[in-house]
């Protein structure tokens, strides 16, 4: 089994590293790193520069310091980067994990890389890592909806977690008029996905007439 990691020319982020061996750890699994350079359809792919830093390799290799698996690298000239990373993946691939740089601004997600990945009905867990900062990762929050995402987010908020020591928390928005009923329901789900975790969590219920607004506070 392997990840699939799909990073941009010669950079990577301490997070996207830590991510990497969290994942790795957890799948039991080999990474596989691929960088793609698109080339337009104006240059011929063979005169595409297609230079890999071998420093940027060897860091990885050491940064991760992964114990039991392998790490291999792979740098491809295409036309088109969505369907390159969708071709790498076969029966092996347990979760592919996207370091997505693009500047953040309104409507960002519309028909970027990333929206063109989920729009292709990917067969495997997906994990987008948006670049923030290199700061320590001390806490992470998981937002949940009831939706049929929420096990596959909360699994792998917690192979982060047990790399890093972060403390982990579990968050579900309910609207503030919400019936006891509604109310223990929800309380039951957060205690349901915290008991599929290898990591300690809290759990927040969160009764609110503003969803968005309460999950970023």
């Amino acid at each position: 089994p392997h990840i699939l990691v799909e990073t941009i020319e010669g950079e990577t982020s301490p997070h996207l590293l830590t991510a990497m061996r969290a994942f790795a750890d957890h799948f039991d699994a080999n990474l596989e790193t691929l960088t793609v350079t698109e080339v337009p359809s104006s240059v011929p792919l063979a005169q595409a520069d297609h230079e890999v830093d071998d420093d940027w390799i060897e860091q990885i290799e050491h940064e991760i310091a992964l114990d039991g698996h392998t790490a291999v690298f792979d740098h491809v000239r295409t036309r088109d980067r969505t369907d390159t990373l969708l071709e790498r993946i076969d029966d092996q691939t347990k979760c592919v994990l996207v370091d997505w740089r693009d500047p953040i601004r309104k409507h960002h997600l519309q028909e970027s890389h990333v929206d063109e990945i989920l729009r292709s009905g990917l067969p495997v867990r997906l994990a987008v890592l948006k670049h923030r900062d290199t700061e320590t990762i001390d806490d992470i929050v998981v937002a949940t909806d009831s939706g049929p995402y929420d096990r596959a987010e909360v699994e792998l908020a917690d192979a982060i977690a047990a790399v890093t020591g972060a403390t982990l928390t579990l968050v579900k928005a309910i609207p503030a008029d919400a019936s006891e009923e509604a109310t223990r329901s929800g309380q039951e789900y957060l205690s349901e996905l915290a008991g599929i975790l290898s990591s300690p969590a809290e759990t927040r219920l969160i009764q609110t007439d503003y969803v968005e607004r309460a999950l970023v506070e």
